[in-house]
């Protein structure tokens, strides 16, 4: 007995290792599906499953003669739950923003439990309970900084769509990885999705590419054999020791992940127009998780440059590097500091952000570049007119609004409270 449980607990806890693997190779599979982002989605996912499939089946070919109907009704269903939650997840970040995406996706750490007590009458226990709400808020905090927007779009619909298809496939596995064998269970799932990726590309009418550039072919095998094949032989296995509810709770891991991963090893840069004290606090804040930061501004405040490690550019450099573009400078004339020709000489996909003055900020081209993907998002504080009358770029999807509320600091408002005070007090002197 005592044998039996020391080999129990050995194995949940080689199992729960195995999770973490899964959370981690899928927070760097963000990375991975960064080089692939100019190929068709249902390709991609054709390809990426196909080439995970094949390679499992010809590790595992003899555990194929293990399967049976039932075995290759769960397999099927268990590939169709993941597929959807994938199409979901793509759809989705189209029509809210990527930390949204994140936060929401996560939630199946909820819908596991609800979806076990609504299914197998599952009861959920207080301890599990207690992780559940601090993993939700943890990846709330982390994701969406705490302060997002609380509405709720379509865009976030789907992407909860996805977490409900991600908790449909955790179930699934658990009811039938315990009595089957998980190595033909995870060879079906993964090419029921290939198949239903390739279905998908003549449902949306894809164009198919003709010819991949070495990177692509590398990122889509990498994917496939690591992010895929091994990841969901990792997954299937695990549950045969580990509960699901657990399954949910240690895979938020993954977005946590993703968010660290971008950060040390993509270093991505951001460029600061207008680097006064604004710009130089953000800076030092952007610095310490880890990004390139450099600015630009007429005026250059000598020593500052060694001070805070952000050196000054030329406008030209800074829109050629950076990854996100924060505005903090005073309105100026002759028209916005961002406008349709410097936009063009931005990445493909920058993100702009703009605390700044509304004119600061060409509102018809940015619109165009957030149609065109351009520009993946954009944050805006400020507007070209107050109250906000651009409803087209107001509710776009991949745009942030606050109500002008940058400076609503309570040093401002003391500040503004005094100003008062003494023009009331100085009034008609």
């Amino acid at each position: 007995m005592h044998l039996n449980h020391k080999k129990k607990s050995k194995e949940e806890i080689f199992s729960v290792i195995g999770l973490l693997v899964v959370a981690i190779c899928w927070g760097f599979g963000f990375l991975g599906l960064r080089y692939v982002d100019g190929l068709p989605t249902f390709y991609v996912q054709a390809i990426r499953f196909g080439i995970a499939a094949l390679a499992l089946a010809a590790v595992f070919f003899k555990h194929l003669k293990n399967v049976d109907k039932e075995l290759l009704k769960a397999g099927i269903l268990i590939g169709i739950l993941m597929f959807a939650c994938y199409v979901c997840a793509t759809l989705g970040i189209k029509y809210t923003t990527a930390s949204r995406t994140a936060f929401f996706s996560t939630l199946g750490a909820i819908c596991v439990p609800l979806l076990n007590f609504v299914i197998y009458r599952i009861r959920l226990t207080r301890k599990s309970a207690l992780c559940v709400v601090i993993c939700v808020v943890g990846v709330y905090l982390i994701s969406m900084g705490g302060s997002a927007s609380l509405g709720f779009n379509i865009g976030d619909a789907i992407c909860l769509g996805a977490a409900f298809f991600s908790a449909g496939q955790i179930v699934t596995i658990e009811k039938f990885a315990k009595s089957h064998d998980v190595y033909a269970l995870t060879i079906i799932e993964l090419a029921t999705i290939s198949v239903l990726g390739f279905a998908g590309i003549f449902v949306a009418g894809e164009a198919v590419p003709q010819a991949l550039t070495g990177l692509e072919l590398g990122t889509l095998i990498l994917l496939g054999l690591v992010c895929s094949a091994l990841c969901f032989i990792l997954q299937t296995t695990a549950q045969k020791h580990v509960a699901a509810n657990r399954v949910a709770l240690i895979l938020t891991v993954e977005p946590v992940v993703g968010a660290a991963a971008s950060v040390m090893i993509l270093h991505e840069t951001l460029g600061i127009v207008g680097f006064g004290r604004i710009g130089q606090h953000l800076g030092v804040m952007a610095k310490a998780i880890g990004m390139n930061v450099i600015a630009f501004d007429i005026f250059h405040i000598p020593g500052i440059e060694e001070q805070l490690g952000i050196p000054y550019v030329e406008m030209d450099e800074l829109l050629a590097k950076s990854d996100f573009i924060s505005v903090h400078a005073p309105a100026v004339d002759g028209g916005a500091l961002i406008n349709a020709e410097r936009i063009a000489k931005m990445k493909d996909g920058v993100c702009i952000i703009n605390t700044s003055r509304g004119t600061n900020v060409d509102e018809a081209a940015l619109l165009d570049a957030l149609n065109s993907g351009k520009v993946r998002a954009a944050g805006l504080d400020v507007y070209a007119d107050e109250p906000a009358s651009n409803a087209a770029l107001y509710s776009h999807p991949m745009v942030s609004c606050t109500p002008h509320i940058g400076a609503a600091t309570v040093e401002a408002q003391k500040r503004i409270g005094a100003e008062i005070v003494d023009i009331i007090t100085n009034f008609g002197k």
